[in-house]
C-alpha cells in the first residue's frame, strides 16, 4: 500500500490507522509505504512514530518535489505483485482492500481496479465542502482512477516527473478497457474546505487535461473545455469562438487566470513548458 503525502499532518494518522485495520484474506500480508514528499510540517514525524510501533509501516522521505516522484519511489520499494495507492486524505472501509483484490483475481485481463470516492461527511461542513462534493460526484474526474486503487505492479508505468495530473495521465495511459471502477466499496475523501483550495484542485485537473491534450494523449471532452483550452492555454480563438466570447467572457477570463496560476504553481516548477503557441 503506497501513500504519497505532502504536508498531510492533520489527516495522515487516521488514514494509516484505517489501512492497518483492513480485514485481509488469509495469506495476504500488508505493508504500508508512506513517501513524505518535501513536507514542511510534521507528516514524517507522525508516520515515523507509527512505524516504531507497527512494523508494517515504512517511511520514505524525498526532497524531490512532485507526486509523480513519490509514486515512482513507492513502486521501487514495494515488494508485492499487487500495489495499492491511497491518497493521504482518504478513509476506506475495512473491507476495501479485499474487495479490490477479489476483482483483480477474477479479472486477469485488468491492469487496475479503483473506486469512486465519496465526500467525507463531517458535522458543520461549510458551503465550499458541499460544492466540492457535488463537483466530485458529477465531474469527468469521477471516471478516472485515482484516490484509492489497486494495480498490478508489472503493468504500472513510470510516472513522468513533469506530468501535472497523475490520475488523469495514468487513466489515459492504461486505457479505459484496462481498468474498472467498482461499486459497493465505501471510500471517503476529505473535501476542500476553502475556496482557494477548491479552485486550485479544479484548475490543476484542467491544466493536467490540457497538458495531455497537447501531448496528444487525450481529447478535450466538451466544447466548453475546448474553448477554455484555446483561450486560456493556447491563446487562440476561431471566428466561431469569437462570436460567443462576449457570452462566455466571465468563464473565459477566470479560466485564463486559473490556468496561468496552475502552471506557475505546479508545471513550471518541474521544468515543463507548453509548446510554442504557433505550433499548437
Amino acid at each position: 500500500m503506497g501513500v504519497p503525502a505532502r504536508n498531510e499532518q492533520p489527516v495522515i494518522g487516521q488514514t494509516l490507522n484505517d489501512l492497518l485495520d483492513q480485514r485481509l484474506p488469509s495469506g495476504v500480508e500488508l505493508e504500508v509505504i508512506v513517501c513524505a514528499n518535501c513536507c514542511t510540517d510534521q507528516t514524517a514525524q507522525v508516520v515515523a512514530s507509527l512505524a516504531k510501533v507497527d512494523s508494517r509501516v515504512r517511511l520514505l522521505e524525498t526532497a524531490i518535489p512532485g507526486k509523480s516522484n513519490a509514486l515512482n519511489l513507492i513502486k521501487l520499494e514495494a515488494t508485492g505483485a499487487e500495489l495499492f495507492f491511497c491518497d493521504a486524505d482518504v478513509r476506506p472501509e475495512p473491507s476495501a482492500v479485499t474487495k479490490l483484490l477479489q476483482v483483480l483475481d477474477a479479472r486477469p485481463d485488468l491492469a487496475a481496479v479503483g473506486v469512486k470516492t465519496l465526500p467525507l461527511e463531517r458535522p458543520n461542513r461549510n458551503w465550499v465542502e458541499a460544492v466540492a462534493g457535488t463537483w466530485r460526484k458529477t465531474h469527468d474526474a469521477r471516471n478516472l482512477i485515482g484516490a484509492f486503487f489497486a494495480i498490478r505492479k508489472a503493468r504500472l508505468p513510470e510516472f513522468p516527473l513533469d506530468v501535472i495530473n497523475e490520475d488523469t495521465w495514468l487513466s489515459y495511459t492504461l486505457g479505459r478497457d484496462n481498468y474498472v471502477l467498482i461499486p459497493g466499496v465505501e471510500v471517503r475523501q476529505t473535501m476542500a474546505r476553502t475556496l482557494g483550495t477548491f479552485l486550485g484542485q479544479v484548475t490543476r485537473w484542467d491544466a493536467g487535461r490540457m497538458q495531455l491534450y497537447q501531448w496528444g494523449v487525450a481529447e478535450l471532452p466538451n466544447p466548453l473545455m475546448r474553448f477554455r483550452a484555446r483561450f486560456a492555454y493556447f491563446g487562440e480563438l476561431s471566428w466561431r469562438e469569437r462570436l460567443v466570447l462576449p457570452l462566455l467572457l466571465p468563464i473565459a477570463l477566470w479560466a485564463r487566470l486559473a490556468s496561468a496560476q496552475a502552471h506557475r504553481s505546479h508545471a513550471f516548477e518541474h521544468g515543463w513548458e507548453p509548446k510554442n503557441r504557433s505550433a499548437a
